[in-house]
């Protein structure tokens, strides 16, 4: 009996040891396999490097342009010209689409595209402006008063003008009911604040080499100066999330925190009198009084590119980034618009 037993005990343990060198010799020849099988190779990720080209030019016939202003879909700009002439453009292809003749011989320097993209508005003589329709042409309305001294805007829905007198009041004419709807008083030092894309803060200038940013609401008003950085401030363009402020100093170009007022970065050595961040946040353009422009990294401030810009250009600005921050439009000494795009290798 006891003999049987153990008989019977021992044959299960007997598999098992038969099942477990089955299991090793598998595992054996699965490692082997492996082992000969090429090994892959990392490749480094490298990093992105946006290179400027330029996409087209927009030639003026007779007189240079002299402003300009993007659509909102970024397709088309709108440049105004020394000779009296509005043209639409595709910003793409550099063809003309359409021309708008304004007061012959008047310099249009304010031409501005409203922000639901269906009218543009032109300053198109002494005291006065019109709106037209951007795809065919036809005037909409024209205002003289003798408080148009230049165009200051659209109103959000699009359906008014901004004017400036050219001291402190600005008024407000609605295109649809064809009446001025509202005039109000804005002090000079008002006039200079920048407002951040979210509404929430202001920058403004309070000093020779004094800038300083303070909340618009609030319980209580609070304000903080910029500081840390090399050189007088010359301006300020807010970075599109509202937490950042570049200026164009004498000395380079500075990066700031907009909420504490401390200093982030500092580069591109140079005498700037303009800055202006893209859209997209990631390059900062400045220029200086003389045909310069340097495209920074905004994440570095270090340059990327340089492009030819006319500066001295007080009435309006000479340079402006597409609604999308894909393109750049710089209008350049000899009165031309380049129109300069992005390449990433």
């Amino acid at each position: 009996m006891g003999n049987e037993k153990g008989k019977r005990t021992g044959r299960p343990i007997g598999a098992v040891l038969t099942l477990l060198i089955a299991l090793a010799c598998v595992l054996t020849v699965l490692m082997i396999i492996e082992s000969r099988r090429p090994a892959e190779i990392e490749i480094p990720e490298t990093p992105d490097v946006t290179h400027f080209v330029v996409v087209c030019t927009l030639s003026a016939d007779a007189g240079s342009t002299r402003s300009m202003s993007w659509a909102p879909d970024s397709a088309r700009i709108a440049t105004g010209e020394g000779d009296g002439l509005i043209v639409v453009w595709n910003a793409r292809t550099g063809e003309r689409e359409l021309t708008f003749h304004g007061e012959p011989g008047y310099r249009i320097e304010d031409v501005i595209w409203s922000p639901d993209g269906k009218r543009v508005a032109a300053k198109t003589g002494q005291n006065e402006f019109k709106v037209f329709d951007p795809e065919s042409g036809d005037i909409e309305w024209t205002v003289v008063d003798p408080e148009v001294y230049a165009l200051a805007g659209w109103s959000e829905d699009g359906k008014s003008v901004k004017t400036w007198n050219g001291e402190e009041y600005f008024s407000l004419w609605n295109v649809e009911a064809k009446t001025m709807g509202n005039r109000w008083f804005v002090s000079i030092g008002e006039q200079s604040r920048r407002l951040s894309p979210d509404g929430k803060l202001a920058a403004w200038q309070v000093g020779d080499n004094t800038w300083t940013v303070h909340t618009l609401y609030g319980d209580e008003f609070e304000e903080w100066e910029l500081r840390g950085h090399s050189g007088r401030i010359r301006a300020v363009s807010w970075s599109p999330d509202s937490l950042r402020l570049a200026g164009a100093t004498d000395q380079g170009v500075a990066v700031w925190n907009a909420r504490t007022g401390e200093l982030e970065l500092e580069g591109a050595a140079g005498d700037f009198a303009n800055v202006s961040w893209s859209p997209d946040g990631r390059h900062i353009l400045a220029y200086t009084d003389e045909d310069l422009g340097v495209i920074l990294d905004a994440k570095r401030v270090h340059p990327v590119a340089e492009i030819s810009v006319d500066g001295r250009r007080w009435w309006a600005a000479p340079a402006a980034w597409s609604p999308d921050g894909s393109l750049l439009a710089a209008i350049s000494p000899d009165g031309d618009v380049a129109i300069i795009g992005q390449t990433t290798h």
